[in-house]
């Protein structure tokens, strides 16, 4: 049905607009910006779960602990897991980025199961197919810079 693809389609932008929105907020707060004038406005309407209230609330938080207690109140609060420690040199916004991303491609792959013959499950594979080129990258950079297979492990979108 032309109605149940498009909705899906709707969904997955609002997904990767969410994403989009977390990761600049992200960046933005990493960055330190100290007055109002210094934060940019860079978020893009048409998300799903992210209102511009929290995308505020996390570019004026005052530290890593407020930014990740204002994701868990999001649905990507499992995008968080393990930020606040510092795993070997690999950065949190890399961290937070795969696991949003961990989150999409489950919310993908649930897509394509409700409608076998829809849309869903030709972007769950195509969007599959995107993520395991990128774990090859990964996997062969690791290799040729000696990293340590948990950390490589630790990146990698499932």
């Amino acid at each position: 049905d032309g109605n149940h693809s498009a909705l899906l389609l709707r969904k997955l932008i609002g997904l990767l607009i969410d994403r989009v929105n977390l990761l600049t907020a992200f960046k933005i707060f990493s960055g330190g910006a100290t007055s109002r004038s210094e934060i940019p406005n860079y978020f893009i309407k048409g998300g799903i779960h992210l209102p511009i209230q929290v995308y505020d609330a996390l570019v004026r938080a005052q530290g890593l602990m407020e930014v990740i207690e204002v994701i868990r109140k999001t649905p990507y609060s499992s995008s968080v897991k393990g930020l606040e420690g510092e795993q070997r040199g690999i950065p949190s916004s890399l961290r937070l980025e795969r696991g949003l991303d961990q989150i999409i491609l489950e919310r993908v792959r649930a897509m394509g199961s409700s409608d076998p013959l829809g849309i869903g499950l030709l972007v769950g594979y195509l969007l599959q197919k995107y993520h395991e080129v990128g774990n090859l990258r990964m996997i062969l950079r690791a290799k040729a810079y000696g990293m340590y297979s948990e950390d490589v492990r630790s990146v990698l979108v499932m």
